[in-house]
């Protein structure tokens, strides 16, 4: 029963984009399989800029989040073949 804490997880799905993040999301759910999100938010950090010398710190639009879904490694298949079914456009 101890060792059911410890089970590995693959990434299944990667991404930069929302969208296609929360679509993956869904057909996981869809299909009843657990998934663990590990998003990195990048958009949280400063970014410091220089405007005719002084310091100005704001939001670029060049900073992205990077969507990360991964699965138990007994899913992967399972969720391989439910993300295939992802349309993008």
């Amino acid at each position: 029963m101890a060792f059911s804490l410890f089970k590995k997880w693959r990434i299944v799905f990667y991404t930069t984009e929302m969208e296609h993040f929360f679509r993956a999301k869904n057909l996981l759910d869809n299909e009843g399989i657990a998934f663990r999100d590990d998003t990195l938010v990048n958009q949280q950090r400063d970014v410091q800029n220089r405007l005719a010398g002084a310091r100005v710190y704001g939001r670029t639009n060049y900073v992205k989040n990077f969507y990360r879904l991964s699965v138990k490694e007994e899913d992967f298949g399972r969720a391989q073949a439910a993300l295939g079914k992802l349309k993008y456009f």
